[in-house]
């Protein structure tokens, strides 16, 4: 904690680990460009199937329909939590053990997100990860800790308390980094038009600006907005939450994770508020939306939870990561778990 971030990530250049956190990135990197140039424009990319389920008398039938939103975010899900396993196992956490903590947190913040969305926006059918990952950052540090005195952790509840907040922040913010593609795909948390910016702004983003296609977009029903010039806040706040996640990522396995948390969930939050003053979409209203006051109360707290964090002497080690993964049960679980919340985000 003495050392300042620039030298510590200076260090990452010369850690085995740099290779795994770069090549990452350039995965990423590519996922996004191929998302922004397909996703906002071309209306298939947004329903996947409709999946019959009765029907009617009249001859009508009733079904749900899986969309590309779904997909992606179930997907954004899955990347966190096997970002969240990683973590642990390099640290000698089981990631079984990983798996049943998650999940839990998972469980309340999935139904959260609807529920929060569905009191802020007044939507009954939307999703929020900021009110999602504000539960999740006042629940987090309660899972670890009353884990933490449960017999699987004997002796390592201070490694498990420290690591499992930091694996949690990396992975809900490369997680949410991944899941803003979603919002390419659906035309929802849409940017200002950019003919309402002050010209230079304007000048900067209408090289790169979305133009939503296809009535079904939210952009596009909710504002008429189809094919507008709008700031393409969805893409950008993709690149700027995987580069943060990707440098909490580098942080923890150089075996700094209070760095991580401080970096992540700062970065994360306060790019959050930052990013809603170019959004157009409705917000609940006010002002300054209850959205960014949860992102603003994070991020407040977060030095004060880092402090509080104990010293740990573990050194994470990349390869015993990669093993714990490489579990079929726990893969299988994880496979359940993608189908069980792209059928809940169906409509």
């Amino acid at each position: 904690m003495n050392e300042s971030l620039a030298t510590v990530f200076l260090q990452q250049l010369l850690h085995p680990a740099f290779g795994f956190v770069l090549g990452l990135g350039v995965v990423f990197a590519a996922l996004l460009a191929w998302a922004w140039r397909t996703l906002p424009s071309q209306a298939q990319w947004q329903t996947v199937a409709a999946l019959p389920r009765r029907r009617d008398a009249d001859g009508a039938w009733k079904g749900v329909t899986v969309t590309w939103y779904g997909v992606i975010v179930a997907s954004a899900y899955v990347v966190g939590l096997l970002v969240f396993i990683l973590l642990l196992g390099a640290v000698g956490i089981s990631g079984r053990a990983s798996l049943v903590m998650v999940l839990l947190l998972i469980g309340v913040c999935a139904p959260m997100s609807r529920l929060i969305a569905t009191w802020v926006e007044g939507s009954a059918h939307g999703f929020t990860v900021g009110g999602a990952s504000f539960v999740g950052f006042l629940l987090g540090p309660v899972v670890f800790l009353v884990a933490g005195q449960t017999p699987w952790f004997a002796g390592r509840a201070d490694a498990l308390l420290v690591y499992g907040l930091a694996g949690a922040a990396v992975g809900y913010t490369i997680g949410e980094g991944v899941g803003r593609m979603a919002c390419m795909s659906f035309g929802c948390c849409y940017g200002r038009r950019i003919s309402s910016l002050p010209a230079p702004l304007a000048r900067v983003f209408a090289p790169i600006a979305f133009r939503f296609g296809g009535a079904n977009k939210k952009a596009c029903y909710a504002d008429g907005l189809e094919h507008v010039p709008l700031v393409p806040v969805q893409g950008i706040s993709s690149a700027v939450l995987t580069t943060i996640g990707l440098g909490g990522l580098a942080l923890v396995l150089a075996g700094q994770p209070h760095a991580a948390v401080m970096v992540t969930l700062i970065g994360s939050q306060l790019w959050r508020v930052l990013s809603e003053v170019l959004r157009a979409d409705d917000r609940g209203g006010a002002r300054f939306s209850p959205y960014q006051w949860m992102a603003l109360s994070v991020a407040a707290s977060t030095p004060l939870i880092v402090q509080l964090l104990p010293a740990v002497d573990v050194v994470p080690q990349l390869g015993a990561g990669l093993v714990t993964l490489w579990d079929p049960a726990l893969l299988l679980v994880v496979q359940v778990c993608w189908l069980l919340l792209v059928r809940f985000m169906a409509w």
